[in-house]
């Protein structure tokens, strides 16, 4: 498996990644199928390499989707907390 050898293919991959998280919002594992031709063509992933990589993103994008739901959920009921407390406040104004 060859490995990156310059910073400037790092950066360039590093950037395709980034913008091709949001490329198939709600398609499991959509990402990383999104990105799997640059990561073959760029870093020269053989089919070991493909399918070793799928597999740690399949064991660990279970573990990124418990944090987004956990991470939705505390930032709505700091939201309604935070509402709750502005109307309470505008009831008691009048």
């Amino acid at each position: 498996m060859e490995v990156c050898r310059t910073s400037r293919r790092c950066s360039y991959l590093s950037s395709c990644l980034v913008s091709s998280r949001s490329a198939l919002p709600g398609v499991p594992g959509g990402t990383v199928l999104a990105s799997l031709g640059l990561i073959i063509a760029i870093l020269g992933f053989d089919e070991a390499g493909t399918a070793l990589l799928l597999t740690i993103f399949a064991l660990q994008d279970s573990f990124g989707t418990a944090c987004n739901v956990t991470g939705d959920g505390a930032l709505t009921l700091i939201t309604d907390t935070f509402d709750q407390r502005q109307t309470e406040k505008a009831s008691t104004a009048l």
